[in-house]
């Protein structure tokens, strides 16, 4: 073999890693870049997070606050409906949208439970 076609086959090979190699790598990075969740899929995590007690209430809802476009949380609301139109509020809940964790606002609490555990992955 001449320095040239040693030269050319390894320019070729150069090439053909160059192009080739960032395909391969980048398709697994693609699948660890986090997303951001949606307020449905909040809200039901949140639902997931409170216990069966208090969803099995009459007229058992969730209500979306207001957001703002900066936060990096959901504002949610667990409320069920008592006689005529008196609402009642279960609490004030906080729904991470990176990571999709749910925290009692009063009390700054994370909640945890199989069920949310479960919602999450």
């Amino acid at each position: 073999m001449t320095y040239t076609s040693t030269f050319v086959r390894t320019l070729i090979l150069a090439t053909l890693l160059t192009l080739l190699v960032p395909h391969v790598w980048a398709a697994p990075l693609e699948d660890l870049e986090s997303r951001e969740i949606t307020v449905l899929e909040a809200e039901a995590l949140l639902k997931s997070a409170l216990p069966q007690s208090s969803t099995d209430l009459p007229k058992f809802g969730i209500e979306v606050g207001k957001q703002a476009t900066t936060s990096r949380f959901y504002s949610l609301s667990a409320l069920w409906g008592g006689e005529g139109a008196i609402s009642v509020v279960i609490g004030n809940y906080l729904v991470d949208r990176e990571t999709g964790d749910v925290w009692n606002a009063a009390v700054c609490e994370e909640l945890t439970s199989p069920a949310l555990a479960g919602a999450q992955t």
